[in-house]
């Protein structure tokens, strides 16, 4: 995460306070916001996890682990990084 808060870009800087909730049918809207294809996003088969804060009642934001096997395009073209 700390990965995609340092890149500096908007919508990497968005995703670090909190993913919309696209959960379910709209994967392809959550691969939209991130600027990716369908493919790409499939490709990073990225598991989504709640940020439900302390009380575990209410879901604040979503999160995730940019995968290791990213490939070089996809690294490029958010300005993440794996290290």
């Amino acid at each position: 995460m700390s990965q995609i808060a340092n890149s500096g870009n908007q919508k990497d800087i968005d995703a670090g306070h909190g993913l919309p909730n696209k959960l379910g049918d709209n994967m392809n809207e959550l691969a939209e916001y991130l600027g990716l294809t369908d493919e790409q996003y499939d490709e990073l088969d990225i598991e989504l996890h709640e940020d439900t804060g302390s009380s575990g009642e209410m879901v604040y934001s979503y999160w995730f682990n940019v995968p290791e096997t990213a490939s070089a395009e996809i690294l490029q073209k958010t300005g993440w990084k794996v290290e």
